[in-house]
């Protein structure tokens, strides 16, 4: 990864937001509505640790240009999705 670049974790088989909404209308909606009740899109990250163990993570996610999009650091969440891609995303709790 060059310093100062994003990348996208997963691109290419994930089904983008806009497509998802377009599919299933009233699921993306009361999705939406779960993970931006406050405001801003506050969730939590399920991931896999390297041993196989769930990791759990609180994260901020953004909705734009079609997309759902969340910004990792280096952290082990991060870690986790470049080891394994698959995750879970859960509205947090209200």
């Amino acid at each position: 990864m060059v310093p100062g670049r994003s990348r996208c974790l997963g691109s290419g088989s994930v089904l983008r937001w806009i497509d998802f909404a377009h599919e299933a209308p009233d699921i993306a909606r009361r999705g939406r509505e779960l993970l931006f009740k406050r405001g801003e899109g506050f969730a939590f990250l399920a991931t896999i640790d390297a041993g196989g163990a769930p990791r759990l993570h609180p994260i901020v996610v953004v909705q734009e240009e079609g997309g759902l999009y969340a910004f990792l650091t280096p952290s082990p969440k991060r870690r986790d999705l470049e080891r394994d891609p698959r995750f879970a995303l859960h509205a947090f709790p209200h």
